[in-house]
């Protein structure tokens, strides 16, 4: 199966081909396509007339979305043979965690909108929503998407008149959400997604995201400082950022120049706003659920900024790492090639449609038909008239193959009960008069007969192989032909021997035994016992 998934973002676009093959992921291709490159350069002011006060043109939001329509439509997969997806903007999509005292899925649908009107500034009945439900014992946690629908409607229209909606439309947090469950993530951890426009951050306790915040002050931030700081524009800041940005810590401000400190003070006064917020969010969690938060896991094309991690450990005293999903494709280093932060998102969703735990999805009821999974009339006709066909064959299959195998099965019937006539067997009359009833106890007495002649074949195929001469030998080499010396018994195994002589002379018992004991066989241990002289040696 393959996954076409698009991270639909204020700074680029993401495209992600991703396949799945039993239970393997790989990476098929993954580009991204930065927003300025496409945008006409921006004329200079000028003195505006009143006519063209009263009629400025589009806005730049406006601008960018009509961009990304553009950059969408020129890159969505026609006739695509997979499942597509991307994710609403976050500025669409408002949420609510609840926990109900019931257990059956219908009983939560039904009491969910009674719910959100109590918790939304707006009626359910104007909401556009998806519920993922997590069932415990006694009730259901239930985390709630919710757009209004005349947002939601605008969006979608916007994409559906162009014909480019995908099978399935989610929400960031719904993919952070699924994966936590999925990877059963115990936490509690962070995971901070610092992007162009905005940073969110996702806290994770127990396997699924219990608190999720939201900031402006994000890589645009960064590239607003640069700009206005060098007087350059907002593009050669951006590529300026990616390229040359760092942050310090505390200790290493007095290890670098006075320009490089300068800059450094300037990044961390541009990224004050974020690290207040991250501390308070860290804060509020501490309060409601009276733990700690472990580690702040990295993500985003601006966590790339060289050092960032440090510094944004050393500000909010909380460990920081990057997330990895190196274990998830085959091919993760070869085709991302360090570009893994920018691609979080999208890996996040392509793993999701093919995990036990999926994302939600908006595109239902009275949007399903626009969403890309309908088929045409023609080509649904074709597909009942192949299905009726195949069935046929198959069915005609499984008639041939019942006829020949009830034949064959008489015949081995028939072939079981001669067998168990055989006197060999020792099988009671009464064992084979209820055969068709109870074969089970005629293949235990087969089974048990069987073991037990290979257990004989076993001992017999052992016995032929051990050469009991080789240490006789060695004991005849020790002890010369005398008359007065007889050898009473010999036992070996084919490394331990054991024997004994008897001696008619008493006057030898104590040559023969310092013969054995200075005969340099291995672990030799020798015993007097009246005219006899036992011993044993490993070979």
């Amino acid at each position: 199966m393959k996954y076409f998934v698009l991270d639909i973002g204020t700074y680029s676009i993401k495209s992600f081909l991703m396949k799945m093959e039993r239970k393997t992921y790989s990476i098929l291709e993954a580009t991204e396509y930065v927003l300025a490159d496409y945008k006409e350069p921006t004329p200079p002011p000028s003195s505006p007339s009143s006519e063209d006060s009263e009629d400025q043109g589009p806005s730049e939001a406006e601008k960018l979305r009509k961009l990304q329509e553009d950059i969408v439509a020129e890159i969505y997969p026609k006739n695509f043979e997979g499942k597509t997806i991307w994710q609403i903007p976050n500025s669409y999509v408002a949420s609510r965690n609840l926990e109900l005292p019931v257990t059956q899925r219908k009983k939560v649908e039904l009491m969910v909108p009674f719910q959100l009107d109590e918790n939304l500034p707006f009626p359910s009945s104007e909401a556009h929503y998806f519920c993922q439900m997590e069932k415990l014992p006694k009730s259901t946690k239930v985390l709630a998407n919710i757009a209004k629908k005349s947002h939601f409607l605008e969006y979608y229209n916007r994409f559906n008149n162009r014909g480019i909606l995908p099978m399935y439309l989610t929400s960031e947090l719904s993919c952070v959400h699924a994966h936590a469950q999925n990877r059963n993530i115990k936490g509690p951890v962070a995971i901070l997604d610092i992007g162009h426009t905005t940073s969110k951050c996702y806290i994770i306790y127990n396997g699924e995201v219990v608190e999720h915040h939201f900031s402006y002050c994000a890589g645009s931030t960064i590239d607003e400082v640069i700009s206005e700081t060098y007087n350059i524009d907002r593009k050669e800041a951006a590529i300026y950022k990616h390229d040359n940005c760092f942050f310090l810590t505390e200790s290493q401000y007095d290890e670098v120049s006075e320009d490089q400190k300068a800059f450094a003070l300037l990044m961390k006064k541009a990224m004050n706003p974020l690290t207040l917020e991250l501390k308070r969010w860290l804060l509020g969690f501490r309060i409601k659920f009276g733990l700690q938060v472990e580690t702040i896991f990295l993500t985003g094309g601006t966590s790339n900024i060289h050092n960032i991690g440090n510094f944004i450990s050393q500000a909010v005293n909380v460990k920081t790492d990057y997330l990895d999903m190196a274990g998830s494709f085959v091919n993760y280093d070869e085709m991302l090639e360090g570009r893994e932060s920018n691609f979080f998102n999208s890996m996040l969703m392509g793993i999701g449609l093919s995990s036990k735990v999926k994302p939600g999805n908006f595109l239902f009821g009275e949007y399903a038909n626009g969403s890309g999974v309908s088929l045409p009339l023609h080509t649904t006709s074709m597909l009942l008239y192949r299905s009726a066909v195949l069935t046929f064959v198959f069915g005609a299959l499984m008639g041939l193959e019942y006829y020949f195998l009830k034949g064959e099965e008489k015949q081995i019937d028939a072939k079981i009960k001669s067998l168990a006539r055989n006197k060999s067997l020792n099988i009671s009359v009464s064992a084979r008069r209820n055969i068709d009833r109870n074969l089970s106890r005629i293949q235990s007495i087969v089974r048990k007969k069987h073991d037990d002649i290979k257990q004989e074949v076993s001992t017999l195929s052992s016995a032929t192989q051990l050469n009991a001469l080789p240490p006789l030998f060695k004991v005849f080499q020790i002890i010369s032909a005398d008359p007065k010396v007889t050898l009473l018994d010999f036992k070996t195994d084919g490394v331990s021997t054991q024997g004994s002589f008897q001696v008619s002379d008493s006057a030898k018992l104590k040559d023969i035994e310092s013969n054995l004991i200075n005969s340099g066989l291995a672990n030799m241990k020798t015993e007097i016992a009246g005219d006899k002289v036992k011993f044993a040696f490993n070979q």
